[in-house]
């Protein structure tokens, strides 16, 4: 596997090789060293990226797998599949006013998800727009906090199963969701 490799360092290696070297030989070795050391792209200038992901990463209700997600992020990028910060974020907050995603947080879709799916295209459905009273997310935020605490031990112990998650659900008061 290569990596890049600037003009500027050829040129050193050259300069540092033709003393040892006939000049026919010389063409030869920069021409091989070009191949093989500047095969790959330059490396690509991630500053705009990385400040659209973040005006983006803040405003998603579900923080998980931020690094992935950036990743995800940057791949769209660079194949110019993401229609526009403004654009996501606008369809970010009418999905985040739809009744689905207020229901509980296990509703929204992990960010990682949401970009590899291309979710920002969805439409938002036409339902009634659902306003959580701050009380209510407060509740419901606390309660996915719990559950993700809770989870993170039983796993870190080795008790972790599907019914251990669902008695959990359940003793934190979730509705009843049908598996």
């Amino acid at each position: 596997m290569s990596t890049y490799v600037s003009d500027e360092v050829i040129e050193a290696i050259l300069e540092e090789v033709a003393e040892l070297v006939p000049n026919d030989e010389l063409n030869m070795i920069e021409q091989a060293l070009r191949h093989h050391l500047q095969t790959k792209e330059p490396p690509y200038n991630y500053e705009a990226c990385d400040q659209a992901f973040e005006q983006w990463w803040k405003p998603y209700p579900r923080k998980i797998k931020k690094i992935e997600c950036k990743k995800i992020w940057r791949r769209h990028w660079r194949k110019d599949n993401l229609p526009g910060v403004v654009a996501m974020l606008s369809t970010l907050e009418a999905q985040k006013r739809s009744e689905q995603w207020l229901k509980e947080l296990k509703y929204i879709p992990h960010p990682t998800s949401y970009l590899n799916r291309g979710q920002w295209e969805d439409e938002v459905p036409g339902q009634a727009v659902v306003e959580l009273s701050d009380e209510e997310k407060d509740l419901r935020d606390a309660k996915e906090g719990e559950y993700a605490r809770r989870c993170a031990e039983l796993s870190a112990a080795g008790n972790w199963n599907r019914i251990t998650a669902h008695d959990l659900r359940e003793d934190l008061g979730f509705p009843h969701v049908r598996a």
